[in-house]
């Protein structure tokens, strides 16, 4: 009897030591429960972008015990695509959205569902989650994101239009002289999707089937037409660019990418959003492209592969990426650093992105741009009727897209 009192006694004092033990556990990794593992990254970053980016990860290296290579790859895309058939992959790869639908049906990406948790997304802006969703399923973590906006010469116009109606009465107001009231690339489907999106049209559905003909397609496109009658002969997008530096352009729609341009030329400029759409009072919807991490099929250790993608979504990868590379971060709690809430182009750029599209993941895309491009050059540029241009790019898509199938 009293062996067993004792045993009793020894094992509630076992139990008591390994529950205050338990208590006083960091939720941080001992050296026991790091891994040994190294996750191999593809991405085509500028030199000095993965050098900002492998230093931000140092920290995570040094808490997890994963190492981190990045390995820069030309032609990423096409060796992806090789690599997809032969499953010579890297744990992960660092690219855009809108490769998530073709790579994922030829097995190359694989879903990261029940693998990221729930507080990195949630920290993200939500337009960038729902680039990398697919089919209900998440197949990227979003790091940085790029769209257009409107873009104006404060020299010429005071204040940026607030709807369409107002964007088209001070185009005609202000072009004359040799100069122009607002410039757009005319058969552009990227930029020019601001105004189809945000008549609740579109390009594509949700699986994928083209809606050129859709009714409120017809709305964009007057909008487009009244634009376009006040466009010089031949518009592309280098001639909208050189007319705004010029100081010739009032306004145009552009991106991040121009800006460096504008300032050495010392364009007296500002941003705004692009106005929104007086027919319906929506805003102005434009593409957004998204740039993240996805994972391969062939990521062996897929718990660490995921730990790698969560710390790029990280705010100090975020502002990495921000300072070097000037990107736009999807990180929505970077906005709150100082140096980037009191950049006025970084704040722009994301306020359209809260309103933006993400661009379409769907592999169907891919064989959309040639007959949007198309309809836009025969409405805007030969000012025939869209009803019709629409149905017989509406058949040209449908063609397209069952061509590939």
């Amino acid at each position: 009897m009293k062996i067993k009192k004792t045993l009793a006694l020894l094992l509630s004092l076992v139990m008591a030591a390994g529950l205050f033990s338990a208590c006083g556990k960091s939720n941080k990794p001992t050296n026991a429960e790091k891994k040994d593992v190294t996750i191999t990254v593809w991405h085509q970053y500028l030199p000095e972008v993965q050098k900002a980016i492998e230093d931000a990860y140092a920290s995570f290296t040094q808490e997890t015990g994963i190492k981190v290579q990045f390995v820069k790859q030309e032609e990423l895309s096409k060796k992806l695509e090789v690599g997809s058939q032969s499953n010579e992959l890297p744990d992960l790869v660092a690219g855009p959205n809108d490769w998530v639908g073709k790579y994922s049906i030829m097995g190359g990406i694989v879903s990261v569902d029940g693998l990221i948790d729930k507080k990195v997304t949630d920290g993200l802006m939500e337009s960038t989650v729902k680039g990398f969703t697919y089919k209900g399923k998440l197949y990227g973590i979003p790091a940085t994101f790029e769209t257009v906006t409107l873009i104006y010469n404060k020299d010429l116009i005071k204040e940026a239009p607030k709807t369409t109606d107002e964007l088209i009465a001070k185009a005609k107001e202000l072009t004359k002289d040799g100069k122009y009231g607002f410039l757009i690339p005319p058969t552009d489907a990227y930029f020019n999707s601001a105004f189809f999106y945000g008549a609740k049209g579109g390009y594509l559905d949700a699986d994928g089937n083209p809606i050129l003909n859709k009714a409120e397609n017809l709305e964009a496109a007057k909008i487009l037409t009244e634009l376009g009658k006040l466009y010089p002969k031949d518009l592309n997008h280098q001639l909208v660019s050189q007319l705004f530096k010029d100081g010739k352009a009032a306004m145009m729609i552009n991106g991040p990418w121009e800006l460096g341009g504008i300032k050495e030329k010392k364009i007296n400029y500002g941003l705004a959003k692009i106005p929104a759409l007086s027919f319906n009072k929506s805003d102005a919807s434009p593409f957004m492209g998204v740039q993240g991490m996805m994972m391969t099929s062939a990521a062996k250790d897929k718990e660490a592969a995921a730990k790698v993608m969560e710390f790029f979504a990280n705010e100090k990868v975020a502002k990495a990426l921000a300072k070097t590379g000037g990107y736009m971060p999807a990180n929505k709690k970077i906005y709150e650093d100082s140096e980037i809430k009191n950049n006025p182009d970084v704040v722009a750029f994301s306020e359209q992105a809260k309103v933006a599209t993400a661009m379409p993941n769907v592999p169907e895309m891919g064989a959309m741009w040639d007959p949007i491009s198309k309809a836009l050059q025969e409405i805007v540029v030969l000012k025939e009727a869209p009803d019709k241009v629409f149905e017989k790019y509406q058949k040209a898509a449908e063609e397209a897209i069952k061509n590939m199938k």
